[in-house]
């Protein structure tokens, strides 16, 4: 499906999802801007709709950029070879203080892993289609305290420890 096909489909099945539209980086790919209140729909109907049937997350990254955390999905048809790539943000409230933002786990089983490294490292609560926050084992030792990949994080190297409060 060429990219405006694609794009004008996706404005029908869900209307004002869409931001913007760019290239990915250098690449030729399709990026879609999604608004993060309906990224959860719009993964739906962009994995149930026959004719796109974009079934697969190959990856799920996030970054901090200034105030705000950008997540990116990476998504695939298993039957048509179809990619995309969208991205959709959550602004940071506090450097120290866990940020909300949709779990896309009821959409694509493969989110989880993904989500729950991000959670502890970025500090983020993922929520499922309830608003209830997704249960995340721990993976970091128990002393860890803060969330090492925002920008506000401070390793504490003079005392030999790994992590510490935000400063």
């Amino acid at each position: 499906m060429e990219p405006n096909e694609l794009l004008q489909k996706i404005n029908k099945l869900v209307p004002g999802a869409i931001l913007e539209k760019q290239r990915f980086g250098r690449s030729a790919k399709t990026c879609l801007w999604v608004e993060s209140e309906k990224l959860r729909e719009l993964c739906m109907a962009l994995k149930n709709d026959p004719a796109i049937a974009l079934d697969w997350l190959e990856n799920l990254s996030a970054m901090q950029l200034e105030d705000a955390l950008v997540f990116t999905y990476f998504i695939r048809s298993s039957r048509t070879k179809e990619r995309l790539i969208l991205r959709s943000s959550v602004e940071l409230t506090s450097p120290t203080e866990r940020t909300d933002f949709q779990s896309l786990a009821g959409v694509w089983g493969m989110a989880e892993p993904q989500e729950r490294e991000i959670a502890e490292l970025f500090g983020i609560r993922f929520l499922d289609e309830n608003g209830v926050s997704m249960k995340h084992t721990k993976a970091a030792p128990n002393h860890w305290k803060g969330f090492p990949l925002r920008k506000s994080f401070v390793f504490d190297g003079d005392k030999g420890t790994r992590g510490g409060p935000c400063r």
